[in-house]
């Protein structure tokens, strides 16, 4: 299991889950919609999916009713099909872009071209690539462990991680070097850092 997560800073204005008689309560406040997607496995086309031509759309009109939208990705995207494999996700990544993404988190398929490819992916994309729990031999972070955006006067706090899986649900090569931390104990530091 993979995850990406969100935490919300509230600036100037509040962000709410509304029921119908909060409405009046809530007069002048932001509306932020949170996009998902996950395990697409670069099925371009619908047909095993729902494939990236129409979750494009749907992104299109989700951001036409409400600007202050974030599109995220919570991986096992860059493998799976034979446009991904031929040049290592880098299509799926321009995909990404095209569509308007703002975050990702790795999958464990996502290392199965090797994490150093992850990490060239990491630099093709429009938007970041993350895992708080991924870490080099020396101690480093992988990847970064957090982005914060803002959407509509709120500071939106986006960080990932990857399963330890990882670690024996792509060849053993893919990740020789790297430790996965038990992702609670690095939730909880991203946390305090974003707090």
């Amino acid at each position: 299991m993979l995850a990406l997560l969100i935490s919300i800073f509230f600036g100037g204005m509040s962000c709410f889950a509304a029921s119908d008689n909060q409405d009046a309560d809530l007069a002048g406040a932001a509306r932020l919609t949170i996009v998902h997607t996950n395990d697409t496995h670069a099925r371009v086309k619908e047909g095993d999916g729902i494939g990236f031509a129409k979750i494009s759309a749907i992104i299109h009109e989700l951001k036409k009713i409400n600007p202050n939208t974030l599109v995220l990705d919570a991986g096992d995207t860059f493998h799976g099909q034979t446009i991904a494999t031929l040049n290592k996700g880098e299509s799926i990544a321009r995909l990404m872009n095209e569509i308007g993404y703002d975050a990702m988190a790795p999958g464990n398929h996502d290392f199965n071209y090797g994490y150093e490819r992850l990490a060239e992916l990491n630099e093709l994309t429009n938007f970041p690539i993350l895992a708080a729990n991924v870490r080099r031999e020396d101690g480093s972070n992988l990847l970064d462990a957090y982005v914060i955006k803002e959407v509509a006067g709120l500071k939106v706090g986006i960080f990932g991680l990857a399963t330890p899986e990882t670690t024996y649900k792509t060849h053993p090569d893919n990740v020789k070097g790297l430790t996965f931390v038990n992702p609670v104990e690095a939730a909880k530091q991203t946390v305090e850092l974003l707090m």
